[in-house]
C-alpha cells in the first residue's frame, strides 16, 4: 500500500458491488488462485495518473473503443497512500456474507443478520484496510442496505475520522454522475452527509439530493475523475 505499482494500464470499476461479484466468481472457477480486492481513493491520485470512466474516454482518446457501464481504465503508475489490496478470503471471513445482495448478481443468498450485524462485520473488514481508506470501505460495504437504513447508517458512523481533504472538496458535495452505479451513488451519500455532519454550517444536509440522485442516475452531470473510490479485483497462483 501507498507505493509505485507497475500497472501502467488498468481497469477499475465505482461498483464494489461489481467488483465482488467477478471475484467470487473467479475464485471458483480458479480455486487454486488466490483472488484479492483492491481499493483507491481518487482523491489522492497523483496528477501522472489519469482514471476516467470508459464512458468519458472521448474527452481524451479520439476512436473507437469499448464502454463498458462498470468500467474505469487508469493509466500511469497507481502511487496513493489511499491505495490498497486485501485478499477475498481474508473479507470473506471478516463477515462478507452479510452483504450479499440482489445488487451483486443471482447466486448469491442474503444472511440474515439486523443491521448492527452488518455495522459490525462493515467495521471488521474496514479493520483489514489501512486507516486511508477505512471509511470508504464501510460506506461502500454498507450501501448495500442504504436504501432502507441510510440514516441509521449514518448514525452509526458520524463519530468516524473523516480526512480534512473531504471536507473542502466541492466535488464531494455536489451532483456526481455515477454512471448507473446503484451501490455507489448510495456510497457517495452516505460519504456526503458524514461530510455534512462535520461541516454544519458550511455544507448543506445532502440526503434529499443524493436520493433524488439515485433515481436519476443518468440525468446527473459527467465528472471526468470518479468520485469517492474506485475498486479492482486480480487473481494469482496461490503458493
Amino acid at each position: 500500500m501507498g507505493e509505485d505499482r507497475p500497472t501502467y494500464f488498468s481497469s477499475w470499476s465505482q461498483s464494489l458491488c461489481f467488483v465482488l461479484s467477478r471475484a467470487r466468481d473467479e475464485a471458483r472457477r480458479h480455486p487454486d488462485c488466490k483472488t484479492y480486492i483492491s481499493v483507491l481513493d481518487t482523491n489522492k491520485l497523483t496528477e501522472d495518473a489519469v482514471i476516467l470512466h470508459t464512458s468519458d474516454m472521448k474527452s481524451v482518446i479520439h476512436g473507437a473503443f469499448s464502454r463498458y457501464a462498470h468500467e474505469c481504465l487508469a493509466y500511469g503508475k497507481i502511487h496513493s497512500p489511499a491505495y490498497a489490496t486485501v485478499s477475498l478470503a481474508d473479507i470473506e471471513i471478516a463477515g462478507l456474507a452479510y452483504f450479499n445482495d440482489s445488487l451483486l448478481g443471482a447466486g448469491y443468498e442474503q444472511q440474515s443478520g439486523d443491521l448492527q450485524t452488518g455495522l459490525s462485520a462493515a467495521q471488521k473488514i474496514a479493520d483489514l484496510f489501512p486507516d486511508d481508506v477505512q471509511v470508504v470501505v464501510q460506506a461502500y460495504l454498507l450501501a448495500v442496505k442504504a436504501e432502507e437504513h441510510h440514516d441509521e447508517i449514518l448514525n452509526a458512523l458520524k463519530n468516524l475520522d473523516i480526512p480534512a481533504s473531504w471536507l473542502g472538496d466541492a466535488k464531494l458535495t455536489s451532483e456526481i454522475n455515477m454512471h448507473g452505479s446503484v451501490d455507489a451513488a448510495r456510497a457517495l451519500a452516505i460519504i456526503k452527509d458524514l461530510i455534512a455532519s462535520k461541516k454544519p454550517d458550511t455544507v448543506s444536509k445532502t440526503t434529499i439530493q443524493s436520493r433524488r440522485s439515485m433515481e436519476k442516475l443518468e440525468q446527473e452531470r459527467r465528472d471526468n475523475t470518479p468520485v469517492g473510490a474506485v475498486w479492482k479485483q486480480f487473481s494469482e497462483l496461490g503458493s
